[in-house]
């Protein structure tokens, strides 16, 4: 089989990332980008913004709800919310999000200072996930 009809069939028959779940935190170009392709191939890529909705939604407008060319681009087939993962209820809702004990993939171009901040957590930081699955409950 050629190396097109490959990637064709795995985006096409459920994809080879099936059942995994990709978190997107990146913002303009890159991250959103790469969450894209990862949902080409099956994963199950969630869009987190701030609650006001993220800067680069509304850049080259398009949409009538002033949604942007680039946005409405590299958020195809992407399920969306809004949640602060710095306050309490919204790290709730974010370790809500990973499965345990198969974990997510988190796509991150946040600045720095709020990553280092989410890494005090344990169940977001890295290693956190990992974490939780060794302490998930085995079947």
């Amino acid at each position: 089989m050629h190396a097109a009809s490959e990637v064709e069939n795995a985006m096409t028959s459920g994809g080879i990332l099936a059942g995994v779940r990709v978190l997107d935190f990146g913002r303009y170009i890159a991250g959103p980008y790469c969450a894209a392709l990862l949902g080409d191939f099956g994963a199950d890529v969630i869009r987190i913004e701030k609650r006001a909705g993220s800067e680069d939604r509304y850049l080259l407008p398009i949409a009538g709800n002033g949604d942007g060319a680039l946005f409405l681009a590299l958020n195809r087939d992407k399920r969306s919310l809004t949640l602060d993962p710095m306050h309490p209820l919204g790290r709730e809702a974010l370790c809500r999000l990973v499965p345990v004990p198969v974990g997510a993939i988190f796509v991150d171009g946040a600045p720095e200072d709020a990553v280092v901040r989410a890494e005090r957590d344990p169940r977001i930081g890295p290693g956190g996930l990992r974490d939780a699955h060794e302490r998930a409950p085995q079947s």
